[in-house]
């Protein structure tokens, strides 16, 4: 996704829900063949009753999970399930919001569950199954439940993941299966004022203890409040509620103009009049300087400790946070020198052309065969984003994750691309494509053995976004480029990024002046123009990026640590289908299962290949 105009590398990822679902799913899953084990071989031995019975309550487990996942916010029910019936989640009110001043209470029956996941014995399962544990084990006991207080610490209304881009985000994403879905729809234009209000009154207990947004933070939400009020006549919103239900079998003609014309009256009653009200509170909040929170997270109580879980958390990594700023400050002096020893080059002729995405991801797939595991096949729409909806959401492109229990169309959204350099433009659809998001939830969709592999993915950023980082860069090899216009474009896409981010480390954490944030961008980048930009992404949204560059090194580091464990043994294929078959990991969970992979005979490894 990018940000501001050009001079924004990086994509975040898009969300589709707005706040983070407690995640986990259900069922009995098919098996499929053995993807690895996270866990070293054990010596004791069980029986088979004894290991059938684990297996059981393990199953039970994440069906249980499932269910208060959806239960805390039913409406991602739609977007994020194909048949809720067959998954036990029926029950369940797909066409409310949710009420989001209750996030801090705790649930006595999530504390159950965590602790009988606890009691499990990953030795009973089977390797399928213990590679789903682990990642269970790292999103929900390694990661710790944040405490109550971290909450207070969030922003309810952040361009990225607040209310307002939320909401908007999840009603372009519903799906029209059948009637029901649509008059849930319909329910939910109808709810937003009452989810915005539990936002706000979720604001106050944070004008409690000092932590308003701040001034910066409340400027970008009202910014993006205003986007979304734009083209109401023409809004992108009713604009594709139409075209949902032009495509549906289950409505007559009669039907479906009744029903488009309610959307537009709801569309004018609810949505609309929700926006300009959540507008004016934020305002009005830009008024109580008191209450707000300072600019960095380092000048709060327990704001420092908070920012360092958060990278943990979106990075999955244990790197302490200077230690992660070390290492963005390597790599940036490195990917600088290695641009600036390589003589300018002209601009190269491509392969394809960055316009046609499915001519890109043809390309790519083709090109791919002797690196990369085959990717599945797969039913796939690449639209263009509505001026609007990227406006709003302040995005280049995403992709949207399918449902995690089906196999229907995957969507790829792409805007206008205001980049120069088309070299760029084709990276980003590698990203968000092929090898990139849609590859790894396809082929995660293809093997996993339980529908929670797929959900579980949705909250491991570093794992997902630094490797659709990763082959934004690897995939440089294949566009005909020389070595110096690949260390040139690697430089590009790269190095504002890591400069902002090592700047937000050291803002939020290590504790640096505006000043000190203002004079490491001029002298790097030889200019003052961006450095308000910069700055105010910096503070408004804590951390956002850490995930595509901290991913990215982590990735690098996986791979440096693969070709010393393996030796002659290594491939980059060998490599990528270790990293795919491994799952939605941690990446110390990923170094300890690649040195059990590393140990096996060759004639399995080729296999695993």
């Amino acid at each position: 996704m990018k940000k501001h105009g050009s001079i924004w590398p990086k994509r975040l990822l898009a969300v589709l829900l707005a706040v983070s679902l407690v995640l986990s799913v259900t069922a009995c899953g098919g098996g499929t063949e053995d993807r690895g084990s996270p866990t070293p071989s054990q010596s004791a031995i069980y029986s088979e009753a004894e290991k059938q019975q684990e297996q059981t309550e393990f199953l039970s487990l994440c069906d249980e999970f499932l269910l208060l996942s959806f239960q805390a916010e039913p409406y991602s029910v739609n977007p994020m399930v194909q048949d809720p019936e067959k998954l036990g989640l029926d029950s369940i009110d797909a066409g409310t919001w949710g009420d989001l001043s209750q996030a801090e209470n705790e649930d006595p029956q999530q504390a159950q569950l965590i602790s009988r996941l606890e009691a499990i014995e990953p030795q009973k399962l089977t390797k399928d199954q213990q590679r789903l544990y682990a990642e269970m084990k790292s999103n929900y006991l390694d990661n710790g439940q944040e405490a109550d207080s971290d909450n207070l610490y969030e922003n309810y209304f952040d361009t990225t993941a607040g209310v307002q881009a939320g909401v908007s985000a999840m009603l372009k994403a519903y799906v029209f299966r059948n009637e029901t879905d649509v008059k849930n729809y319909l329910r939910l234009l109808k709810g937003i004022p009452d989810f915005f209000a539990s936002a706000l009154a979720q604001a106050e207990k944070q004008a409690q203890q000092d932590l308003l947004p701040n001034d910066i933070q409340l400027d970008r939400a009202i910014e993006q409040c205003d986007g979304f009020l734009e083209n109401q006549k023409d809004h992108y919103l009713t604009t594709s509620f139409e075209k949902r239900l032009e495509q549906v079998d289950f409505l007559t003609k009669a039907e479906k103009a009744a029903y488009k014309k309610q959307n537009k009256a709801l569309m004018e009653t609810y949505y609309f009049p929700a926006y300009q009200s959540l507008k004016a509170s934020l305002t009005e909040m830009k008024n109580r300087d008191d209450d707000q929170r300072s600019d960095r997270l380092c000048d709060t109580a327990g704001g420092k400790a908070y920012y360092a879980q958060l990278v943990r958390s979106r990075c999955s990594t244990d790197t302490p946070p200077e230690e992660l700023q070390q290492k963005l400050i390597d790599y940036l002096d490195d990917i600088v020198e290695r641009a600036q020893q390589t003589a300018e080059e002209p601009t190269p002729s491509l392969p394809v052309v960055s316009s046609d995405v499915k001519g890109v991801l043809n390309f790519i797939e083709t090109a791919m065969e002797d690196d990369y595991p085959a990717m599945p096949q797969v039913r796939y729409e690449a639209e263009k984003m509505d001026k609007a909806e990227q406006e709003g959401n302040n995005i280049l492109a995403y992709f949207q994750q399918p449902p995690i229990d089906g196999q229907e169309t995957m969507k790829l959204y792409f805007g206008e691309n205001e980049q120069e350099n088309p070299v760029e433009a084709v990276t980003t659809i590698f990203h968000e494509g092929i090898p990139g998001h849609m590859y790894e939830a396809a082929y995660q969709s293809q093997h996993s053995v339980h529908p929670l592999e797929n959900l579980l993915s949705l909250s491991c950023l570093g794992r997902t976004e630094g490797w659709a980082t990763y082959v934004e860069i690897d995939c440089l090899q294949d566009l005909n480029l020389s070595k110096q216009q690949q260390s040139q474009a690697e430089n590009q896409i790269m190095s504002i990024q890591a400069l902002t981010d090592i700047c937000d480390i050291g803002f939020h954490y290590v504790g640096w002046s505006k000043e000190d944030v203002y004079r490491l961008l001029e002298t790097c980048m030889g200019t003052d123009q961006y450095n308000d930009a910069l700055y105010q992404s910096i503070v408004s949204s804590p951390g956002d990026t850490l995930c595509y560059t901290v991913g990215y090194l982590e990735m690098l580091e996986l791979k440096a640590q693969a070709k010393a464990l393996l030796g002659d043994q290594y491939t980059d294929k060998l490599f990528h289908t270790f990293v795919m078959d491994s799952g939605a990991q941690t990446f110390p969970v990923l170094q300890e299962m690649l040195r059990e992979f590393a140990a096996q005979p060759r004639a399995s490894a080729e296999k695993a290949a």
